[in-house]
């Protein structure tokens, strides 16, 4: 049986939080977990489970090799699920930490920018907020081909069917000031995002 989980406001906690609104799988009304294809997104998903729950969590990896793991706690499951509004108090005091989690989940970094994309337009303005409340400025879009993808379906990498249903929104952090900040600032647990852009940066001469 697991402990009780540790909900105190914690760095741990809030980059929890912010793969929660990313890449966290809720199952069961009691497992919460992570199956990622970064082992080190895994490891840091891990770790703070560990901190929460004061124990230690193994790591395992599917035949794709994902990296996953998971923990049953009806009460983690309940205060993950909770509304967005629920979870700010111990979001704003520990802002870098969530958004490290939430772009460890969503961000692509690429020549140009660091963007991500979700269908929970609430999400991403809360998230674009936290950023300009950091100095980091960004750019909002609703492109209109994401609107007409609305009702078609597609066919995914392992062969299953999905189906689009929700408008896509897109965040960018496409200001070199800002994307230096954002590496200084909050940055990534998953390495290849890291150094990629520090690469780019490098590149631009804005990062020594």
């Amino acid at each position: 049986m697991n402990p009780e989980p540790d909900l105190e406001p914690s760095k741990e906690l809030s980059y929890l939080l912010g793969v929660r609104y990313g890449d966290m799988r809720l199952m069961k009304e009691r497992y919460v977990g992570i199956l990622v294809k970064d082992k080190d997104f895994a490891e840091e998903f891990a770790r703070c489970i560990n901190v929460i729950f004061s124990k230690k969590c193994i790591l395992w990896q599917d035949k794709r090799g994902h990296w996953g793991m998971s923990v049953s706690s009806r009460i983690f499951y309940e205060y993950m699920t909770l509304p967005l509004d629920l979870h700010k108090g111990i979001i704003e005091m520990f802002p870098e930490e969530f958004l490290r989690g939430f772009f460890d989940s969503e961000a692509t970094v690429n020549s140009y920018n660091i963007r991500v994309g979700i269908t929970d337009k609430d999400v991403l303005k809360y998230v674009e907020w936290l950023l300009n409340q950091l100095w980091i400025e960004t750019r909002w879009y609703e492109f209109e081909s994401d609107r007409k993808n609305i009702g078609r379906s597609y066919i995914m990498s392992n062969g299953s069917i999905v189906t689009c249903k929700k408008m896509r929104y897109t965040l960018d952090i496409n200001k070199h000031d800002s994307r230096l900040l954002f590496s200084e600032t909050i940055g990534f647990s998953i390495r290849r995002k890291a150094e990629k852009l520090r690469e780019k940066l490098k590149t631009l001469g804005v990062s020594k």
